[in-house]
């Protein structure tokens, strides 16, 4: 089962696996912040694996021409943010403001 805080916004096309925390105010499968993208929600989708922690102000951007992914055992501390197409391994932890 995951935790989503109240305030966190999580895309549609976001896939996530169990055990997940999701802080305040974290954003997760928006658009990128790509000219050639911009305001397009293309097909492309945030994947999740479990057991993560995001602590707060979390972003994590949609790909654009493929998939942004997030392993599994990741803690991803206030204000970090992972941009488009991104692959993070497993057990990586990104610092506030990374």
């Amino acid at each position: 089962m995951n935790y989503i805080h109240p305030t966190a916004l999580i895309g549609p096309n976001v896939i996530m696996g169990d055990n997940n925390y999701i802080g305040p105010y974290c954003v997760i499968g928006y658009p990128a912040e790509h000219k050639k993208f911009w305001g397009v929600q293309g097909n492309s989708t945030v994947t999740i694996g479990s057991n993560n922690k995001f602590t707060g102000h979390v972003t994590i951007d949609a790909g654009t021409e493929r998939n942004t992914y997030i392993g599994n055992d990741v803690w991803m501390l206030k204000h970090s943010h992972v941009g488009h197409d991104a692959y993070i391994q497993s057990g990586v932890t990104l610092s506030c403001g990374a």
